[in-house]
C-alpha cells in the first residue's frame, strides 16, 4: 500500500521591528484546513529581540497549543522550525 504524507503545517507572520526588537507581531499557523491565529505567540514576541532564544521560545509557545493526532506528532517539530525561520529571517 502506497502512502502519501506531506506536512500540512504552515506559518504566516508579519513582525514590525524597532531596531532588532519586535514592536508588533501578527501571525497564524495552519495545521488543518483553516488558519489559526497564534495570539499566544504574538504576545510572547512583543518586546523581545530577534534572536535564536526568542525563536525557540516562540516555537515552544506555539507547541503548547498543539493537539496533534498520534501519528502526526512530528509535525509539531515542523511547526517549531517554520516559526524559527520566520523569526530569524527578519534579521
Amino acid at each position: 500500500m502506497a502512502r502519501i504524507d506531506f506536512p500540512i503545517v504552515s506559518v504566516a507572520s508579519v513582525l514590525t521591528l524597532n531596531g532588532s526588537t519586535v514592536k508588533q507581531a501578527d501571525g497564524s499557523s495552519c495545521v488543518a484546513p483553516v488558519p489559526l491565529r497564534a495570539t499566544n505567540v504574538e504576545e510572547a514576541l512583543v518586546g523581545k529581540p530577534v534572536n535564536e532564544r526568542t525563536a525557540e521560545m516562540a516555537g515552544a509557545a506555539a507547541a503548547r497549543r498543539c493537539s496533534p493526532l498520534e501519528k502526526n506528532r512530528y509535525k509539531v517539530q515542523i511547526l517549531k522550525g517554520l516559526i524559527r525561520k520566520a523569526i530569524l529571517g527578519q534579521k
